[in-house]
């Protein structure tokens, strides 16, 4: 018997011993003094920023550094989101992520232009399961800091993510990133909502907003009113954060709202998925950042908002009071250093009852949105689908046709409020009246306020005759066509002598269904071009592994865009 308790205690040893994770001490990705230009979970459109941004001194080219010893996971190349990016995992089970890069060391270079060239492809995505095929160490130089992607601007997009779930986590409350900050937030403005109620479908509006004012230790709406509400009301509040000796404007990082000294509704934002971040949508109050460009994070939480951010919530974060008299509303909100803001107002209920709130609708204009439902309309020439989930909250939907406009082959047809979020994308089918040999380059576009159409795709359900397409916003649609090949332009004369220069550009662009394809060859062989989407240019850098140099070379590019349009150029250079 004592064998045998000898040897399980061994064994759980063992199994102790193994199952505790493994210390790592970060270092910095980068070698200079840290100042920040974006924070984590910092509110962008349709989305939390998933990292903090770092300060490189506007400078392409600085180098960054593996932050722990690991192996890259993954490399991904693209002309959109973090560009040239590297991913490491760590021993501690997380991974540490280095977005909008200029370009990679020389050993990931060559790993991932080999793949690039086998798939003859600029955008690629490269999963590295072998620890032994790329490692790194420490302090090694991995990359150099850039503006590729969607970046508008030199600067080394930084992450720390659970390995196992991909989950981004906060480095500067972490302490992995250290910042000195002793600046609490400020407020812009305050804003007090309620819920109208038409047919038992609640809409939100707002009764008031405010600029608000520093007195002593705490800030105010100007004027130091009180404010008359309807039930139920709930709240929203206009702030950023700043730092010593910054000029950047940073997100907050949690933020508890009090009435009458009791908490009913709190949120910290220090780690999230990717697969909630489109609820940053119902986070803020939608249809005052869409109209008025305010970023008001609202203390009401919508049944069909999923976010895990939140903490405490009573009744959804929905006040409603039961008396005449004066309330006091307190929002406590602080930075990721910890520095405190606080801001203080008064409400009161209205004596008389909400003139908005009705039991009648018109049923040949509105019909009933359930957020957790399907919902399914159709009309002579439309139809629209959202799955469920595809609301935050129930609505009244509304859809209207205008006459059909030079440039449309369909009504332009307003689908929905613009000011309501959809957190899925909606299905629409439209009816085009077209000659048929138009249809191959038709497209749906969505029509802004200014007249402006942007295409948003589509495919054709030849049966039917109707063009579809998935679309992310309410608004107004219709269906045009896009005939005009894409155009290319050399960044250099013909025949020019480019022995001098490390590499070449061509310019492409497209008039409406966007670039969709993009190829280049060099004396008949396919060669890596960068492809910047910002720029809207193609960069291929001189390899004399790969041409010849000394020589005239011939260049051939082909671009296609998303109607199937083609353009090529064909010139001749001397490298």
């Amino acid at each position: 018997m004592r064998k045998l308790l000898n040897v399980l205690l061994f064994l759980f040893i063992i199994h102790a011993a193994v199952a505790q994770p493994v210390e790592v001490d970060y270092r910095k990705p980068l070698n200079t003094s840290i100042s920040l230009s974006a924070n984590f979970a910092e509110m962008r459109s349709n989305h939390f920023h998933s990292g903090v941004d770092l300060k490189v001194g506007g400078v392409v080219g600085a180098k960054l550094y593996a932050v722990a010893d690991g192996y890259i996971s993954r490399i991904n190349v693209s002309p959109f989101g973090y560009g040239k990016a590297v991913y490491i995992n760590h021993p501690n089970g997380e991974t540490s992520v280095y977005g909008h890069l200029d370009g990679f060391n020389e050993k990931i270079r060559k790993y991932i232009e080999a793949v690039q060239y086998k798939l003859q492809s600029f955008r690629v995505d490269e999963t590295i399961d072998d620890p032994d095929v790329l490692p790194v160490k420490k302090g090694e130089v991995i990359g150099f800091a850039g503006n590729s992607g969607s970046s508008f601007g030199a600067h080394l997009h930084f992450e720390i993510r659970k390995t196992h779930n991909q989950v981004p986590t906060n480095v500067v409350t972490r302490d992995i990133i250290r910042v000195m900050d002793n600046v609490p937030p400020n407020i812009h403005s305050m804003a007090v909502f309620t819920l109208d109620s038409t047919f038992s479908i609640t809409t939100p509006r707002l009764l008031k907003s405010a600029k608000v004012m520093k007195k002593g230790d705490v800030w105010v709406p100007e004027g130091n009113t009180t404010f008359e509400v309807y039930n139920p009301v709930y709240f929203g509040v206009y702030a950023n954060d700043y730092q010593p000796n910054n000029r950047s404007k940073f997100g907050i990082n949690h933020m508890t709202a009090y009435i009458d000294s009791v908490a009913f509704f709190a949120y910290t934002l220090d780690e999230f998925t990717f697969e909630e971040t489109r609820y940053i949508n119902s986070f803020i109050a939608y249809e005052e950042l869409v109209k008025n460009n305010r970023s008001y994070v609202k203390t009401f939480v919508e049944d069909g908002n999923r976010l895990s951010v939140y903490k405490n919530v009573v009744n959804n974060g929905l006040i409603v009071l039961n008396d005449t008299l004066e309330h006091t509303v307190r929002m406590d909100l602080f930075d990721d250093s910890g520095n405190k803001t606080v801001l203080v107002f008064k409400v009161k209920k209205a004596k008389e009852l909400n003139p908005h709130n009705n039991n009648l609708f018109d049923p040949e204009k509105f019909r009933p949105a359930l957020w957790n439902m399907h919902f399914n309309c159709e009309n002579e020439g439309i139809k629209v689908y959202l799955s469920e989930e595809s609301l935050y909250s129930n609505m009244l939907f509304t859809l209207d046709s205008s006459a059909v406009n030079t440039g449309f082959y369909t009504p332009v047809w307003t689908i929905g409020n613009f000011a309501t979020p959809l957190h899925k994308h909606m299905a629409i089918s439209l009816k085009p009246d077209m000659p048929e040999p138009l249809k191959k380059r038709a497209v749906i576009v969505r029509i802004n306020a200014n007249g402006k159409a942007s295409s948003v795709g589509g495919t054709w359900d030849e049966e039917k005759n109707f063009i579809m397409a998935n679309v992310a916003e309410f608004g107004s649609y219709s269906v045009a066509v896009d005939s005009i090949p894409p155009t290319i332009k050399l960044a250099f004369k013909k025949g020019a002598d480019m022995r001098v220069h490390k590499s070449l550009t061509v310019t492409i662009a497209d008039n409406l269904s966007g670039i969709d394809t993009y190829n280049g060859y060099i004396d008949d062989e396919w060669a890596l071009f960068d492809y910047d989407a910002k720029t809207r240019s193609l960069t291929y850098r001189f390899d004399a592994a790969r041409i010849k140099k000394g020589q005239r070379h011939r260049l051939k590019v082909v671009v296609e865009d998303g109607c199937k349009n083609s353009a090529t150029l064909d010139a001749e250079f001397i490298w």
